[in-house]
């Protein structure tokens, strides 16, 4: 594993970077200064996703909406809410080939479900309402019947939920719930997980300032990026607090919101 690359200056603290047939990264800043609520206008933007056709899916978390632009190379900056209405705050989400929205309400600690084009209050569900604590981010595996993966991030653990199933009864399958720590079947603070095609989680390990790979059916994690025992640093192989993740199409490049050092760095993996 080397680095390949690492991009500057870019304001990535909370941010988290979700990538589909893209091979850059989008980063989107928060105008600070002028935020507001109206629809060309964010009041601290976290989740992000862009999807194959460029249509960029914005979590507006002190507005409690999902803001949704279509194609964002066409420069017009107008956003439409696709989800609202009863959300708190709102970080993590995934965007399906369907166009379903999955979304991680970490006030209510739930994971929401808005259907394209919601027209009537059946077009939402509540897919997920179990025994998690402040989640930050989520994937959802469609090469396996739509399983819902959560950063389940003060438990200190990965939870799967099983499409079809009690959605209220999740299994840890990374992380030992309650206890945080930097052995290697530990978690401290994950705010992200993303699967690649062989079922590898990647989890950014916040707390711990490092990135695990978790293959199936183990129960331990190996540190692809960072530091294995756990330590921050500022040099181009450390990271500090790394809060987002994304893979381009190949699966050998990781794309990793090192918040800590205001930067977004790209690993090559082996």
């Amino acid at each position: 594993m080397s680095i390949a690359m690492t991009f500057n200056h870019i304001p990535v603290e909370g941010l988290l970077l979700k990538k589909r047939g893209m091979e850059h990264v989008w980063s989107l800043m928060n105008d600070r200064q002028g935020g507001g609520s109206n629809s060309s206008q964010f009041r601290f933007p976290v989740g992000l996703w862009v999807d194959n056709l460029q249509n960029m899916y914005v979590t507006d978390v002190l507005n409690f909406r999902v803001q949704y632009f279509p194609g964002v190379n066409s420069g017009n900056g107008t956003g439409t809410t696709v989800a609202s209405g009863g959300l708190g705050y709102c970080y993590g989400l995934y965007v399906d080939r369907n166009g379903s929205i999955y979304v991680v309400d970490q006030t209510y600690n739930r994971i929401m479900k808005y259907s394209p084009s919601v027209s009537t209050t059946s077009d939402i569900q509540q897919v997920v309402n179990a025994q998690i604590n402040q989640s930050r981010g989520l994937y959802v595996n469609e090469n396996d019947g739509n399983s819902i993966y959560i950063a389940d991030t003060l438990n200190h653990r990965i939870q799967k939920f099983v499409n079809g199933n009690d959605l209220t009864i999740g299994t840890t399958v990374a992380g030992v719930t309650g206890q945080p720590g930097s052995n290697a079947n530990q978690l401290a603070n994950p705010s992200a997980v993303i699967i690649d095609k062989q079922g590898n989680l990647y989890i950014a390990d916040t707390s711990n300032s490092r990135i695990q790979k978790w293959s199936p059916n183990t129960f331990f994690g190996i540190t692809v990026a960072g530091s294995q025992g756990g330590i921050a640093g500022t040099t181009a192989v450390d990271l500090n607090q790394p809060r987002a993740l994304a893979l381009n199409e190949t699966g050998l490049l990781l794309y990793v919101a090192d918040s800590g050092n205001d930067c977004v760095k790209m690993f090559l993996l082996n």
